[in-house]
């Protein structure tokens, strides 16, 4: 009725219905970052380790991470959560923190969004390589469908990076891992 009033366009209106359909049929209409965000440090870990424990028992990063660096990642994430055809990120934007698919699938866009390179999906990161090198991102990642989403923001992978020397050593293992992706990604001239 809000955005009736206000002259929404009715696809639009339909896009915020189909958001809040999704949020309740996954969380129940919870926020969990603002319900979280109340609780003592120990008691979140504990409650992150519970809602997390799928991903962290596929995503690489958080199986080669020592305990101690894993429960401060996890107390550093943000969950988000893109709707079908929201940019994730754009091309020419600087690295904002490493990309942790939880759920959903992604499409690596060129900068003009009319190329595909690939995608990405549950357990895989994106968003390391343009922190790392500084440099800007050469594409643009769009969610194909509702994609949940934990982001390690920038300033936190800087503070990890200088507390626990031995997470550049996990970054380095998991690249490795991902190397043929990336390599293809690079060599088209994908940076993310």
């Amino acid at each position: 009725s809000y955005l009736r009033s206000r002259r929404v366009p009715a696809e639009l209106s339909e896009g915020v219905r189909s958001y809040y359909d999704y949020m309740w049929s996954r969380f129940r209409g919870m926020n969990a970052k603002d319900l979280l965000a109340d609780l003592p440090a120990p008691m979140r870990l504990e409650i992150l380790f519970h809602l997390t424990r799928d991903l962290i028992g596929h995503v690489p990063l958080f199986r080669r991470c020592p305990a101690v660096l894993r429960n401060q990642l996890l107390l550093a994430l943000e969950p988000h959560i893109y709707a079908p055809g929201s940019l994730v990120v754009r091309a020419g934007e600087v690295g904002d923190g490493i990309y942790i698919i939880s759920r959903g699938r992604l499409e690596i866009l060129s900068a003009d969004q009319s190329a595909c390179h690939g995608t990405l999906s549950d357990g895989e990161h994106f968003g390391d390589l343009s922190l790392l090198l500084g440099e800007r991102r050469t594409a643009c990642v769009r969610a194909l469908g509702y994609c949940d989403v934990f982001l390690l923001p920038k300033g936190a992978f800087e503070r990890l990076k200088a507390e626990y020397p031995d997470f550049r050593e996990v970054l380095k293992s998991v690249s490795g891992e991902q190397s043929g992706k990336v390599s293809q990604l690079v060599m088209a001239g994908v940076v993310l």
